[in-house]
């Protein structure tokens, strides 16, 4: 049996069944880089680079995953 996930992301998948980046309540800022992180493809590569993290250390805080990514978050330094 295989387990439900809560994303099912695929490279295939649109930009527009992805859960949000901000709350409709949010300033329009908020929606600008939201927008910019999918364009951009930075989005894609934060959603990879926390999953390899939560694969390699299961069972992992937010924090732990982050010091295993080098960072003081689970999001990558910015390019």
């Amino acid at each position: 049996m295989t387990e439900p996930t809560l994303f099912n992301l695929t490279a295939e998948t649109p930009l527009s069944s992805q859960p949000p980046l901000c709350h409709r309540d949010d300033p329009v800022t908020s929606f600008l880089a939201a927008e910019e992180l999918a364009r951009s493809g930075r989005r894609r590569s934060i959603e990879q680079c926390g999953l390899a993290a939560l694969r390699a250390q299961d069972g992992s805080t937010s924090d732990e995953l982050g010091r295993f990514l080098g960072n003081d978050s689970l999001y990558p330094p910015a390019d």
